[in-house]
């Protein structure tokens, strides 16, 4: 005959069962995300600073062979030697590591290395989380080099417009300036119309018009109809050898 008190253990045996199943069901399930996931997942051990798990995604991004040739390296073994921002990239690994278990969630922008000596951009996310006895940190990684490196070319571009914008710039008031100091009188005239452009003091002065008057003229009308012929033929030479003169 069993006993009230074996029913009772074969009853808690059965949840605790039921509970390790379970247990295991939801370690696998997570486990099997982690595995499958697009972005590169790392578990780094806060006491020590290096990796002690990674998926797939993690060997493929950063070319290693093989997850126990990548759970021998640190992050640092994974980037160059010095950030973008001038850090040493071990001394600021530390500390992005540490501010997780600090301050909480990191999000920031990593300049990574392959072991093939290759570079690439990646968005990196950091999470610290407990279990009995330790802390570890989940890192997330995404390589963003084809999001980037189309940015940096604009930006670089624009730097280049911007210099040669300036250097235009330049040129135009040094002209302008010329023109204005110039001891003959200077006129720029629109070919289309013969509209006064540009017409440096002296040539207001010879002229007699003022300059307000003169930006509402063209050279026809300065011109006296005796000249308009000699005046057409300039004008044709001009457009077919690039000369008007003398």
């Amino acid at each position: 005959m069993v006993s009230h008190s074996e029913n009772s253990i074969e009853r808690e045996n059965a949840v605790l069962k039921r509970e390790l199943s379970e247990l295991k069901r939801e370690r696998d399930k997570y486990k099997r995300l982690f595995d499958i996931s697009a972005d590169a997942l790392s578990i780094i051990d806060l006491a020590t600073g290096r990796f002690i798990e990674c998926n797939s995604s993690a060997l493929a991004m950063h070319g290693v062979n093989s997850e126990q040739n990548f759970l021998a390296l640190s992050p640092a073994d994974l980037s160059p030697e010095f950030q973008p921002c001038g850090t040493r990239s071990a001394e600021l690994a530390k500390t992005y590591i540490s501010n997780t278990a600090t301050k909480g969630h990191q999000m920031f922008r990593w300049a990574h290395s392959r072991l093939d000596g290759s570079k690439l951009q990646c968005l990196v996310s950091l999470s610290a989380f407990e279990v009995p006895g330790t802390t570890l940190v989940l890192a997330i990684g995404r390589d963003i080099s084809d999001i980037i490196q189309p940015k940096e070319t604009v930006a670089k571009a624009n730097t280049e417009i911007e210099k040669y914008e300036s250097a235009i710039q330049l040129q135009q008031e040094r002209f302008r300036a010329f023109v204005e100091q110039a001891p003959v009188g200077i006129a720029i005239n629109r070919f289309t119309d013969g509209a006064f452009v540009l017409v440096n003091k002296e040539f207001t002065e010879f002229s007699g018009y003022k300059l307000e008057e003169i930006n509402k003229l063209s050279c026809w009308e300065l011109t006296p109809s005796k000249y308009e012929k000699e005046e057409a033929k300039q004008l044709s030479l001009l457009d077919t050898i690039g000369r008007y003169g003398p």
